[in-house]
């Protein structure tokens, strides 16, 4: 049986994770990540119970220390972590996503509303 678990951020931003298949949907569209970027993003939404939501729509999943994206994820060093996050964030953004690295780790963040009122990023 697959499993799968779905998100319901607002009313236009829906995220399913399909852990059987290794796939990310966001609005029912694919997010062709490689297993290791499915990993890292999937650690975020998990962990969805600390997600933090502000009066605009912004949403920001929790923070994560890099050393343990690294274990989690099986990640041997931090420049290949960023790498991958990278690579993960270039696939993201058109779904207004986006890994930000924050001190000594990293949050995943819908920045529709960012883009929406010009705030730098």
């Amino acid at each position: 049986m697959a499993t799968m678990t779905k998100y319901i951020l607002r009313n236009d931003l829906s995220i399913v994770c399909r852990d059987t298949y290794g796939k990310l949907l966001c609005n029912e569209h694919i997010v062709p990540l490689t297993p290791t970027e499915y990993r890292l993003c999937s650690l975020f939404l998990k962990k969805r119970e600390h997600q933090i939501s502000f009066q605009t729509d912004t949403f920001v999943f929790p923070y994560i220390l890099r050393s343990d994206l690294q274990k989690w994820a099986g990640i041997p060093n931090k420049q290949l972590l960023r790498k991958h996050i990278s690579n993960a964030n270039s696939k993201l953004a058109p779904h207004h996503l986006h890994i930000k690295s924050f001190e000594q780790g990293y949050v995943l963040i819908n920045q529709q509303v960012f883009i929406a009122t010009g705030v730098n990023q």
